[in-house]
């Protein structure tokens, strides 16, 4: 695929993935675990392309979830953007092409936007919170597989 298409083509799987949390969020769930999938497929995404573009994908994943939220805007979007930046930094410094590399960048991915999120938005009762977040990190890193393959076949089939 060429560089100046791919971030349209990657930018229309973050689209689709936030439309189908917003979708099926409740559907999603088992247990306790329920996934981000806009935020699992922006950090697979993050991984195939650089900072600028990761950056900007954050910027839309942010906007995208916080357009349903309606609360906390400004919050929802730093903190994802900052989530792609951070991926999307990787992608020049270390070999990314492989699905454990998916699996960590997406766990640690979550927790450190969730983080951020934390920190521009303090939630009541933190431990809650926490575990949550911990769930929602673990949910998203099993997703991470299916994503990042499903992305890949995307990327390099043009």
């Amino acid at each position: 695929m060429k560089r100046r298409h791919r971030w349209l083509v990657l930018g229309a799987l973050v689209t689709a993935a936030s439309v189908i949390n917003v979708a099926l969020s409740p559907g999603l769930s088992a247990y306790s675990f329920r996934p981000n999938l806009g935020l699992c497929c922006l950090i697979v995404c993050s991984l195939f392309t650089g900072p600028n573009t990761a950056s900007a994908l954050g910027f839309w994943a942010g906007l995208l979830e916080a357009s349903y939220a309606a609360t906390d805007l400004g919050s929802l979007i730093v903190s994802r953007t900052l989530a792609g930046f951070g991926v999307g930094i990787l992608e020049e410094r270390i070999f990314r092409d492989h699905v454990l590399v998916a699996v960590a960048a997406t766990f640690l991915g979550t927790l450190g936007a969730e983080g951020c999120f934390f920190l521009f938005a303090p939630q009541p009762h933190a431990g809650a919170w926490a575990i949550a977040t911990l769930n929602e990190a673990f949910a998203n890193a099993l997703l991470a597989t299916p994503v990042y393959y499903g992305t890949r076949w995307i990327v390099h089939m043009g």
